[in-house]
């Protein structure tokens, strides 16, 4: 049974379970390459559980391996396993493996600690790529390894990995699949203009499935200059017209993954998709990607913001009302300035479905739901007998009209002013 097989029979096991085949599978693969110094053992003096230890390049790499929803993956066991690190000979390393990504205060406790001491590995998108033997695990362990090293870098996606470095290294053997993405890479990247790199494409017109793979994947990571993004345009063209379907499914596959913020630069996501055209259940899939953590991160807002921005013309009205729902509260914020981007965002979309919908009736439902809210905590002023019934009722509609104001027009008012005491009492 490979990798690969295995890893689907772990995902059906209760969670448990599930956590301990995944540390042996991890094991196994580094086992595999020949590293694996150390399975799953507890520390002489019984106080420390540790899931492996591996040495690469003289160093030696302590593992801690979760496959845990995020909700229950708690900071307090990565702070546990730095523990364990900082509790070892000076020197020792450590690597956290997670099934499922994340959050962003794991990553930050990494970066911003006094001792750089630990990588991470997480997200399926990167363990997708390791269990289907994509790239040679120690290989990629002493890349990241370096780059923590040099660049305070603790966390490389998989993907990213094997498109920087143009080739894609197999478990099995060490074997190279051959492609032309280096040279193309190398072509994009250099002083050369458009008309070189034009020359250089007509002489190699043979374009793989592994090129829009690749080029999706490194992109974020390229200077944009002016000569660098007429030469990615014209690639892009090319890879449109023979490679269609893979540009597509690369573009949505990371803007529906773990690592959609890294093309949330405007000039990235506007190269990107000036010429994308997807399914309307896809561009819905990145929409609930995007917004799947809004909870007053602005920056994260922000990003999201760019990503829709770029895909807003080419949404249906069903998709245009989804985002709506989900920048509703932005738009309602006054204290967000229109300087910012999610804001600015957030106005676009409200101005583009007020003309072709009744806002009030498309939000009639959270409006109910937050007059119930609201009525259920100032209720206790009735019964402190500081308010009558009846003032409550008349004060809590009064402050919906206002916040919803601009969802109807001064002739609208009244009506919509009986339908709120309406379904006032009736809740």
């Amino acid at each position: 049974m490979n990798y690969r097989e295995k890893y689907d029979e772990i995902s059906k096991l209760d969670s448990r379970p599930r956590g301990f085949a995944f540390e042996k599978l991890i094991n196994e693969m580094f086992d595999d390459c020949k590293i694996l110094i150390n399975k799953s053992y507890k520390t002489k003096d019984q106080s420390q559980q540790i899931d492996g230890a591996i040495e690469i390049g003289s160093r030696i790499f302590l593992l801690e391996a979760k496959w845990e929803n995020s909700g229950t993956l708690a900071a307090s066991k990565l702070y546990s396993f730095l523990g364990k690190i900082n509790s070892k000979l000076e020197g020792t390393l450590g690597i956290f493996i997670s099934h499922n990504r994340l959050k962003d205060n794991f990553v930050n406790a990494i970066r911003d600690g006094l001792r750089q001491n630990c990588i991470l590995i997480h997200g399926e998108e990167n363990i997708n790529e390791i269990v289907d033997g994509n790239l040679r695990l120690d290989k990629y362990i002493l890349h990241c390894y370096r780059e923590a090293s040099t660049k305070n870098i603790v966390e490389i996606s998989a993907s990213e990995y094997i498109s920087l470095r143009g080739k894609i290294e197999t478990d099995q053997d060490n074997n190279i699949s051959k492609s032309n993405w280096s040279e193309i890479y190398k072509e994009i990247i250099n002083e050369s203009d458009e008309s070189a790199f034009v020359n250089f494409m007509q002489q190699n017109e043979v374009l793989n499935n592994d090129i829009p793979k690749n080029l999706v994947n490194v992109l974020p990571h390229i200077s944009l200059e002016f000569n660098t993004k007429q030469k990615l345009k014209f690639l892009i063209e090319k890879i449109e017209e023979e490679n269609l379907n893979t540009y597509k499914n690369s573009i949505k596959n990371k803007l529906t993954g773990d690592y959609w913020r890294k093309f949330s630069q405007d000039e990235i996501i506007s190269i990107l998709v000036s010429k994308l055209d997807l399914n309307q259940s896809d561009y819905k899939e990145i929409i609930l990607n995007v917004t799947s953590n809004f909870n007053g991160d602005w920056e994260l807002e922000n990003d999201a913001s760019r990503i829709l921005g770029a895909l807003f013309d080419k949404l249906d009205d069903d998709n245009k009302k989804l985002i709506a729902k989900k920048f509703l509260t932005i738009y309602l914020d006054d204290f967000r300035k229109s300087k910012f981007q999610q804001k600015q965002f957030a106005n676009k979309v409200f101005r583009e479905i007020k003309n072709n919908n009744n806002l009030y009736e498309l939000f009639s439902d959270h409006i109910i739901k937050e007059l119930k809210n609201e009525k259920k905590v100032e209720e206790i002023w009735i019964k402190e007998g500081l308010i009558t019934p009846e003032e409550l009722k008349k004060r809590l509609i009064n402050r919906i009209l206002s916040k919803y104001s601009n969802f109807y027009i001064d002739s609208e008012r009244e009506k919509i002013k009986e339908d709120l005491q309406n379904k006032y009492d009736s809740l």
